[in-house]
C-alpha cells in the first residue's frame, strides 16, 4: 500500500505486532489527527506504536507517547509528559 507523506517526512518499514485490546476514543477525530483522546491508557501501557481504524478510511499508524493535561482558568490545557 501507498501512502503520501509530508515534504521530508521520515517513513519507516515495520513488521506490525500483535493486535491488543481495542481502546475507544473519546471524542471525535479526523484522518491526520496528531492526538487521540482515550478515558483510559490502560490497554496502550504496553505499546510503542498504535494502529487507527474506523473501517472506512486506511488505517493509520503512529509511535505512541503519553501525557497528562489539567485545565485552567479559560478552558487552557497545561501538559505534563509522561
Amino acid at each position: 500500500m501507498q501512502a503520501t507523506h509530508r515534504l521530508n517526512a521520515t517513513v519507516r518499514k515495520v513488521t506490525v505486532g500483535a493486535v491488543g485490546a481495542s481502546t475507544p476514543l473519546t471524542d471525535d477525530a479526523i484522518v491526520g489527527d496528531v492526538c487521540a483522546f482515550v478515558g483510559s491508557a490502560a490497554t496502550l501501557q504496553p505499546a510503542a506504536t498504535v494502529s487507527i481504524d474506523d473501517g472506512a478510511n486506511p488505517i493509520e499508524y503512529h509511535a505512541l507517547s503519553y501525557f497528562t493535561a489539567i485545565t485552567v482558568a479559560g478552558g487552557f490545557f497545561i501538559v505534563f509528559r509522561l
